[in-house]
């Protein structure tokens, strides 16, 4: 049974991990043409839920902060136009990614939310560079067994200091020092590379 014409809908932006609520009627929906919700951020307007009539009721896919991909759902009319919070999780992982009901009780429960995938977010984002970080100490160890790291002064005696943050090489002749940080791009400059020659 319908008990309301409109609904607000919350969801987390999988790129800027803002939280967003939107108010939606039972009229704006369109018969054929899907409803995009996209993120109100000024700097991202990243599309992240589309509402699609069908016979029954509703194909609503949100875009999932943790799956990084599109979770299709078919809802009914009368659980989509109701007043109770109502709830969309990811299929893979059990987590909430969408939130369907009156506006106070979906903000509540989305800035809970927000929080979880912001941290989740965190912890990918240190898991990925420590990823990065150790091909960058492989490739660099393979070069130094092959004898490509040198200086332009000559000297092939260069340290290796690795850090958190990335790898500096350094001449012990004559302290020109090369840095490459724990990302995708130095990485490929190492690799696209025979050859190490470091410059003051």
């Amino acid at each position: 049974m319908i008990t309301t014409l409109s609904n607000f809908i919350g969801y987390v932006c999988p790129v800027c991990m803002s939280g967003i609520g939107q108010e939606v009627g039972i009229f704006r929906i369109p018969k054929k043409e899907p409803l995009v919700l996209s993120c109100k951020e000024k700097s991202c307007k990243e599309d992240v839920v589309r509402i699609t009539q069908t016979p029954k009721g509703y194909r609503v896919e949100v875009f999932c902060v943790l799956c990084r991909e599109m979770h299709a759902f078919d809802v009914k009319k009368s659980i989509f136009w109701q007043d109770r919070l109502y709830k969309l999780c990811c299929p893979n992982t059990d987590i909430e990614i969408l939130f369907l009901g009156e506006k106070e009780q979906v903000i509540d429960a989305m800035h809970e939310q927000e929080a979880l995938f912001r941290d989740f977010s965190d912890n990918m984002a240190i898991e990925q560079e420590l990823s990065i970080l150790f091909e960058i100490v492989t490739a660099i160890n393979e070069k130094a067994k092959n004898c490509a790291i040198s200086c332009n002064c000559g000297s092939e005696d260069i340290m290796v200091n690795v850090e958190d943050v990335g790898i500096t090489l350094t001449c012990k002749t004559c302290g020109s020092e090369q840095f490459y940080g724990a990302n995708r791009q130095d990485l490929e400059s190492i690799l696209n590379v025979s050859t190490i020659v470091l410059h003051k």
